[in-house]
């Protein structure tokens, strides 16, 4: 079975306007803000600070440049709190759900640093967010680029990056309340 974040297949079918590619565009970006939002509630829980915009760890979460660097830095930051928690149940779920994001971040960067694009160079062409102009991504031709989708191929990684932010704020939940039962 295919992993939820993996690319979607090529589509043959694009849209007739690039106006849903922008609407679909806008809201996975959108959400995948919520996702990272999730992410520094998990760094922020780790390294023990309260959750408020001045926050240290707030501060440093958002110092870093990239979510690869981001999701390590948390990674870390998880590794050392299980060394004081080491029988919390929940490591698991920890490194997963880091993964995932991982893997995520992958779609979000291809819609990112796309361009919504009409092939002209072929009949009956319709509209497609294809590789930026400026990524490795992009090839001589958008027929043979690495990735094409529709507006709503793109709605559904927005889905999968919602699923993605409920499970973080989940496991943020569950961290909280084990915490709270082991320390008192």
């Amino acid at each position: 079975m295919p992993n939820p974040w993996d690319r979607p297949p090529w589509p043959i079918q694009g849209e007739e306007e690039c106006e849903p590619i922008y609407l679909a565009v806008g809201r996975a970006l959108s959400q995948w803000a919520d996702v990272e939002e999730c992410i520094s509630d998990l760094f922020v829980f780790f390294v023990g600070q309260e959750e408020e915009p001045r926050s240290p760890a707030i501060r440093a979460y958002t110092s870093i440049d990239g979510v690869k660097n981001r999701i390590a830095m948390v990674r870390s930051a998880a590794e050392a709190w299980l060394e004081l928690f080491p029988d919390c149940p929940l490591r698991e779920s920890i490194f997963e759900a880091l993964r995932s994001c991982q893997e995520w971040s992958f779609r979000r960067n291809e819609i990112a640093h796309g361009a919504t694009d009409l092939p002209v160079d072929t009949p009956g062409a319709t509209w497609f967010l294809y590789p930026g102009y400026l990524t490795k991504r992009r090839r001589t031709s958008r027929n043979d680029a690495e990735f094409r989708y529709t507006a709503d191929q793109i709605q559904n990684i927005a889905y999968g990056f919602e699923k993605m932010e409920v499970k973080l704020w989940e496991l943020v939940l569950l961290l909280r309340e084990w915490r709270s039962e082991k320390c008192n």
